[in-house]
């Protein structure tokens, strides 16, 4: 009965949706598994990529959808974008404690849809006004459709955790993106206050900002140098890259490149916390810096060499700081070396090259030794086996394996680029050449010559 009153409610609210539920394969393949509660209000038990989970709380999944209304609820916004209906708790949540917002509600698992269709009734959610639901099985159909929502004014995309666990394997670019959603999300919520005190400061002391510096590197060989484990063995090869192209270099590998007597051209800075301070303590060093705007506030207030601010976008004081100053925003992927990626492509250079970019546990360490986050790999459980570059496979953590993708999806963007990865470990990069850095430098760098330095001082001093 509950099935039959919810699907005549929806094919007459959304005849879409009802078109592509009745012709779908109605077999739940041994996956899903409906199972009530103590309350007696059913969830649903999912194994999904050999992981068990519920889609919501097994003892009672109207207090976890309480505590998570309260968790994204703001008055000041005027529509929620939701990926994932499940079995609608949280939904039914949210339209009581948001009586005017608008709610549009996106979902790409139709078994799940399915399943809460047959189990729960949803008849005031399906025919409320202020909620729209969205049933996208399809990677350009969810893009377009959440390009259209992301567009709207005063929203905020909230991400219900087990639907993302449970998205289709075929979509599983989509999980990318939202995955790297979600990290950003994480590191707003977990350092905010922080965020905003170091922007009020970083605007105060820098020099330039760093699109004086974007297309005056046209056609210039660049050196992305991230503090991957397998930097230990090849960044002795960076003496003989220097003057031939731009050696850019992530804070955390500052010290590493600094030990073994390599001096970067230019180097980026991104970290909010305290502890990134110590990339640069006891280096007597004034390379050019790039220090993103939420950045260490010490780093822009102690470092005495040329600072360049870079504004990121998805951060709303930054946003609003560019077009008043009229500056261009920059990408940040949510970690040191993506942003270094999107600036060195918007340098104009060409071929970036990636160095000490394992995004993997090469090895089974963290990072190159001499760094302060170096650690060695002992549990390897919760981590993520992906191809890599000289092993069959590698492993990797949730949010490195975001970061690749997010590199990956970068240099699609970029058809009249050149990109190299000469890491030598760490993850295999769709869409770059493989090479070692001794073969870079020994036809790409030949007969190359720049001097990088002189030519940042001109930019500054002309600007």
């Amino acid at each position: 009965m509950i099935q039959k009153n919810n699907l005549e409610v929806l094919k007459n609210a959304y005849p879409h949706v009802y078109e592509k539920l009745i012709n779908m394969d109605s077999s739940y393949d041994g996956d899903y598994m409906v199972v009530n509660g103590p309350n007696t209000s059913p969830t649903l038990k999912i194994i999904h990529n050999q992981e068990q989970f519920f889609l919501h709380s097994k003892y009672d999944p109207m207090a976890e959808a309480r505590k998570f209304v309260e968790e994204y609820h703001d008055h000041a916004i005027d529509s929620y974008i939701i990926y994932g209906f499940g079995f609608a708790y949280h939904i039914r949540e949210m339209m009581e404690k948001n009586k005017d917002a608008q709610i549009f509600v996106l979902e790409t698992n139709k078994k799940i849809f399915k399943a809460a269709m047959e189990n729960i009734d949803l008849r005031d959610i399906l025919t409320c006004p202020n909620v729209k639901i969205y049933l996208e099985d399809n990677l350009p159909d969810f893009a377009d459709r959440l390009k259209q929502l992301l567009s709207i004014d005063s929203k905020k995309l909230i991400i219900h955790s087990p639907s993302l666990k449970a998205m289709p394997n075929e979509l599983r670019e989509i999980k990318y993106l939202l995955e790297n959603y979600k990290i950003h999300e994480n590191t707003i919520k977990r350092f905010g206050d922080q965020l905003a005190q170091n922007f009020a400061i970083n605007i105060q002391y820098y020099d330039k900002n760093v699109d004086i510096l974007f297309k005056k590197f046209q056609g210039i060989p660049i050196i992305i140098v991230s503090a991957g484990p397998s930097l230990d063995k090849n960044k002795h090869l960076l003496r003989e890259a220097k003057g031939k192209a731009i050696i850019f270099a992530v804070g955390t590998a500052l010290k590493p490149l600094f030990h073994a007597g390599i001096h970067p051209d230019l180097a980026v800075i991104t970290d909010p916390q305290d502890i990134v301070y110590n990339q640069l303590e006891g280096l007597d060093i004034e390379i050019p810096l790039i220090i993103l705007s939420t950045c260490n506030r010490k780093v822009a207030q102690n470092y005495k060499g040329i600072k360049f601010l870079a504004l990121q976008q998805g951060f709303e004081l930054a946003e609003r700081y560019s077009r008043q100053q009229q500056h261009q925003l920059i990408r940040t992927g949510g970690s040191v070396s993506t942003t270094a990626l999107d600036i060195a492509i918007r340098f104009g250079c060409n071929p970036i090259i990636f160095a000490g970019q394992d995004l993997a546990y090469t090895y089974g360490k963290s990072h190159v030794k001499g760094t302060y986050f170096y650690k060695e790999i002992e549990e390897y459980r919760s981590l993520r086996a992906v191809p890599g570059n000289e092993e069959n496979v590698v492993y990797t953590s949730s949010n490195l394996y975001a970061y690749l993708k997010w590199i990956e999806r970068r240099v699609r963007e970029e058809k009249n680029i050149r990109f190299i990865n000469a890491t030598e470990g760490g993850a295999l990069i769709e869409g770059t050449e493989i090479m070692t850095l001794q073969e870079v430098n020994d036809t790409i760098l030949k007969g190359s010559s720049h001097n990088i330095l002189m030519k940042l001082r001109e930019l500054v001093k002309n600007e």
